[in-house]
C-alpha cells in the first residue's frame, strides 16, 4: 500500500511539472517554428473576407437556426447542478463496483457521462458552461502549478526518478515528431503547438493555449479532440493496467 501511495504521488507530481514544462515550450514553439521556416501563421477563418458577390450561409442568417439559449438562471444552475450530479453518480457507481468485486475508476464514469450529455439537443442552450468551463479551467492550471512540488517527487527516490525520465522521453520523441512534420509539410505553427497540447495536458491545457494565441476558430476543434483523447485514454489505459 505504501508503494502504491509513493507511485501515485510521484505519477500526480510528475504530471503536473511536465505539463507545466509543455505549456511553456507551446507557448514558444510558434515562434520558433517561424524562425526555422515553418508556414506564417494562418488568419483565423471568422476573420477570412468572404467575396461581395459570395453566398451567406443560410445558418448565419436564420434565427431558427440557432439553439434558443436557457434563461440565465438555468444557464448557470444547470451546467453547475449536472457537474455535482456526474460527481456524485461516479462516486455512486465506483463504490457498488467496488462491493461486487468490480474495480471502476470514478473518473471513468465521469468521462462516460460527460459525452452522453454533451449528445443531448440541451447541451447547445447551456450558453453559460463556457464562461463557467474556463472559471474551472483558471483554478485547475493554478492547482497543477501549486502541486508541482519537485521535493516530493525526489522523496519517491528511484521510482520517481524512473517515472520523470520516462515522461522526458516520451515528449521529446513526440515534440520531435510533431516539429519535423510541421516543418515538412509548413503547418500552420498554432496548430502544430495546440495539437500536442490536446494530446498531452488534455482540451484543458490546449484550451487555453488556444486562447492565449487568440484562435478562435481552433477552440472547438481543441476542446473536442482533447476530450475525445481523454476518453480513449482512460480507457486503453485502464484496460492495459489490467492486462499487465
Amino acid at each position: 500500500m505504501n508503494r502504491e501511495g509513493t507511485l501515485y504521488t510521484a505519477t500526480i507530481v510528475a504530471d503536473n511539472v511536465m505539463t507545466i514544462v509543455w505549456i511553456v515550450v507551446t507557448l514558444l514553439l510558434p515562434a520558433l517554428m517561424r524562425r526555422l521556416g515553418a508556414a506564417p501563421r494562418l488568419p483565423p477563418l471568422d476573420a477570412v473576407a468572404l467575396p461581395a458577390n459570395a453566398p451567406v450561409p443560410v445558418a448565419a442568417t436564420s434565427a431558427a437556426a440557432l439553439p434558443m439559449p436557457l434563461p440565465d438562471t438555468l444557464a448557470i444552475s444547470l451546467p453547475l447542478a449536472l457537474a455535482v450530479a456526474t460527481v456524485l453518480l461516479s462516486t455512486a457507481v465506483a463504490a457498488y463496483a467496488a462491493t461486487a468485486g468490480w474495480r471502476v475508476p470514478s473518473i471513468l464514469v465521469v468521462t462516460t457521462v460527460a459525452l452522453l450529455i454533451a449528445q443531448l439537443p440541451i447541451a447547445s442552450r447551456m450558453t453559460l458552461a463556457k464562461p463557467l468551463g474556463i472559471w474551472g479551467l483558471y483554478h485547475f492550471l493554478a492547482a497543477v502549478g501549486a502541486s508541482a512540488d519537485l521535493e516530493a517527487l525526489m522523496q519517491a527516490g528511484h521510482l520517481g526518478l524512473l517515472l520523470f525520465a520516462f515522461i522526458i522521453i516520451v515528449l521529446v520523441v513526440h515534440g520531435v515528431v510533431i516539429v519535423a512534420y510541421g516543418l515538412l509539410t509548413r503547418t500552420d505553427p498554432d496548430i502544430i503547438a495546440i495539437a500536442p497540447t490536446a494530446n498531452i495536458g488534455g482540451a484543458t491545457t490546449a484550451f487555453a493555449l488556444a486562447e492565449s494565441f487568440g484562435r478562435k476558430d481552433l477552440v472547438l476543434p481543441t476542446i473536442l479532440g482533447g476530450t475525445l483523447g481523454t476518453a480513449l485514454g482512460t480507457y486503453v489505459g485502464l484496460a492495459l493496467a489490467g492486462l499487465l
